[in-house]
């Protein structure tokens, strides 16, 4: 799963995953785009996650992901687009802030 994947299926529910559920990606936070991989983990699992031999880096929790999209269609627009929503929530993982509105 990407990470574009794992935002847009968890703000739409179609993921069977908890409010408790964090994702990981497969890389570095400052090389994190829409199609880097990601991987959902349960919060029992271990702080240091490997998948596939490579150390994974925190990425977000399910709940904070629904947070920030609910939070921006709410607060900033309403007909936010996919592409729109994946940026807002990458920039907010990377910087625990909110991007400026375009």
């Amino acid at each position: 799963m990407t990470i574009r994947e794992a935002i847009l299926s968890t703000a739409a529910q179609e993921m069977d995953v908890d409010d408790e559920t964090i994702f990981y990606a497969a890389s570095e936070p400052e090389s994190w785009k829409p199609e880097t991989l990601c991987f959902p983990v349960e919060q029992e699992e271990k702080l240091a996650v490997e998948r596939d031999g490579r150390q994974l880096c925190y990425f977000l929790e399910a709940n904070l992901i629904n947070e920030v999209v609910e939070a921006w269609r709410e607060g900033v627009n309403q007909e936010a687009t996919e592409d729109e929503i994946v940026r807002v929530v990458i920039y907010y993982a990377l910087n625990d802030a909110w991007p400026q509105p375009e």
